[in-house]
């Protein structure tokens, strides 16, 4: 086994991944300090890869050990479908279970008030750096003064200033920076950021080198921390270089906080954000005369393969917006697209972009280690976003997984815009309810929405039922099937029953003036909801409401007199079922099945009754 392990490490008997070989190599450890390596591929079994689980237990996370062990199987599956050299398939190893993601956890109550005072803080700092900058642009005095306008000791000419008194405000600074534009920062060099370079700021404080406006006044700047200095900015003077220039070229913080704030208003993931075209991000095709728009991206994430291209087709994304709110996500990009107009020429943006086949909404400007133009974008591929993660927490005071943004926002559609189902899903983009109502809602929060919804409508179930037309009971237990999973399980489980209800006791209807135990089962389908032996289950909605739409078109095209005689009583008690159910989209969901797919049952769904 062990010679396997490592002929497959070297490459030689099939091409791996970073990740595979990395996982190898754990598994080539294990080999190591335990008494497998030696087996023979034929003695490898089950039992042994246990103990390779149970080796990765005593280390690595549950998310690792998944990762790892089922890396490990996929590898040697593939070895094994080419040399055939196990006695059992590897497939049926076993390995951990996947470990169930935190981040399809809504944040709770405290966190999102957390997030939601956050956010508008550095919202409103965007809008007052966007309006302070366009102000400078326009009416400010840039500065010419370099190194040698100051008194030094090889010019003690008392009629120049010292360098330590010299102020300025912040509309001339930022008109300064400004004025360098685009070559500072868009088209800066290498040579220009070395030592002895156009941009370098010198560590030390010799004047001749100060042979700019722009690094006089960032030397200036890092000066004024040593005490006999006076600030720089007076009205400012706790402000740095790299914060001066986010006011004109916004930093990593804030287009963390706008695409935050974007994600958790439209509950698209961080990948789909990233996806916004800034030139092109409004949804015509939906006029809308209001205060609201659309605003459109892309999803590639679970987009559907093209049978005829085999290409997997990215999916358009649409959600509404406010146009007035200065916080909405509509304006949130009109504001982005401002602020990032500086950043998007020049040769550095080239640089930033060189991967990337779109437009990226989120660009970002950065002095950490040299002066680089920064573009986020899934086609960039793997990207180091400590750095944001670790701004947030420490913001924020807990560790923020913008994916969490998506059932957090799912949950404040429930709760307070009472969205229908069919509308979560249109918005959330995804194929089927199921993985909306199945997954995303399958966590505490939906489950005492679930509680306490069941609850309230138990009670008006209770006070609502008194005219006496529906005589059965709800059972609103909440499923995961699907509509067409419901209609198989009444047509095949209660095959030659009723379809509205179950009946507990057939014997006994009472749904007639007389009452007593009858000699033959009651057959009279549409009169269950009539009778009290009769319990309304999930299953039972679909044909329910199949059953109140059709009695609705007789009505619409009957007299009053004969539609009562006939069919008065049912289409009451189909009414009230339907208005008492709690769970509103099964209702939408059954009618949208009917309108496309036409009606269930037949005109007459009883059998002779004796």
């Amino acid at each position: 086994m062990n010679q396997l392990t490592e002929a497959v490490i070297s490459g030689s008997k099939v091409e791996l991944t970073s990740h595979e070989k990395w996982s190898l190599i754990v598994f080539r450890e294990f080999l190591r300090t335990s008494r497998v390596q030696d087996f023979l591929l034929s003695k490898f079994c089950e039992i042994h890869f246990l103990e390779f689980n149970h080796y990765l237990s005593l280390s690595k996370s549950s998310k690792r050990r998944y990762v790892i062990s089922t890396t490990v199987r996929r590898v040697f599956e593939n070895v094994n479908s080419r040399f055939n050299c196990f006695t059992r398939c590897p497939s049926s190893w076993p390995t951990p279970p996947k470990p169930k993601p935190s981040h399809f956890e809504p944040l709770s109550t405290e966190q999102l008030d957390t997030l939601r005072t956050f956010l508008k803080k550095q919202i409103d700092l965007a809008y007052q750096k966007e309006s302070i900058t366009s102000v400078a642009i326009k009416t400010g005095v840039p500065s010419t003064t370099t190194g040698l306008g100051f008194w030094r000791k090889d010019n003690q000419d008392n009629n120049l200033p010292r360098f330590k008194n010299w102020t300025s405000n912040l509309t001339d600074t930022l008109a300064t920076f400004y004025s360098a534009h685009p070559e500072y920062p868009n088209n800066v060099t290498r040579e220009m950021q070395k030592t002895g370079g156009k941009y370098y700021v010198p560590r030390d404080l010799t004047y001749t080198n100060l042979n700019n406006p722009i690094v006089t006044i960032m030397k200036r700047i890092v000066m004024q921390n040593v005490k006999s200095y006076a600030p720089f900015i007076p009205n400012e003077p706790s402000l740095n270089n790299q914060e001066i220039l986010s006011y004109l070229y916004p930093d990593f913080r804030e287009m963390a906080a706008i695409k935050t704030a974007i994600c958790l208003e439209t509950g698209w993931s961080p990948d789909i954000a990233d996806r916004i075209n800034p030139y092109d991000f409004t949804y015509e095709p939906v006029p809308i005369e209001s205060d609201w728009i659309f605003i459109k991206s892309t999803k590639a994430k679970g987009a559907a393969l093209n049978k005829n291209s085999h290409i997997r087709e990215q999916r358009e994304m649409i959600h509404p917006s406010s146009k007035k709110n200065r916080y909405s996500a509509y304006n949130l990009m009109k504001l982005l697209v401002k602020r990032t107009s500086r950043l998007r020429q020049g040769h550095l943006y080239s640089i930033a972009i060189s991967d990337i086949n779109a437009p990226p909404a989120f660009v970002s400007f950065t002095t950490n280690t040299k002066i680089q133009i920064i573009a986020s974008h899934p086609a960039r591929g793997a990207v180091n976003r400590q750095a944001t993660q670790k701004y947030l927490a420490n913001e924020l005071g807990f560790n923020l997984d913008l994916r969490q943004l998506r059932p957090t926002r799912l949950y404040l559609n429930e709760v307070e815009n009472n969205l229908p189902l069919l509308l979560q899903v249109i918005l959330f983009g995804h194929s089927t309810s199921a993985i909306t109502d199945g997954i995303y809602k399958d966590n505490a929060h939906f489950n005492q929405i679930r509680k306490d919804k069941l609850s309230n409508e138990l009670d008006s179930i209770a006070a609502s039922i008194s005219d006496g037309s529906f005589k059965g009971n709800l059972i609103p237990l909440r499923t995961h099937q699907s509509i067409q999973k419901k209609i198989l399980t009444i047509y095949s489980n209660q095959c030659g029953e009723s379809p509205l209800a179950i009946c507990n006791n057939p014997m006994r209807p009472d749904w007639k003036a007389t009452h007593g135990k009858i000699k033959t089962p009651c057959r009279q389908f549409n009169k269950c909801l009539l009778c009290s032996q009769s319990s309304v289950t999930s299953n039972n909605i679909p044909f329910i409401v199949d059953r109140y739409l059709y009695l609705d078109q007789i009505r619409r095209t009957s007299r009053d007199s004969h539609f009562e005689a006939i069919h008065g009583d049912e289409f009451k008690a189909t009414k009230e079922v339907i208005n008492c159910w709690p769970y509103k989209e099964e209702i939408e969901e059954a009618e949208l099945r009917s309108a496309s797919e036409g009606y269930l049952l037949p005109p007459i769904i009883s059998e002779n009754y004796t």
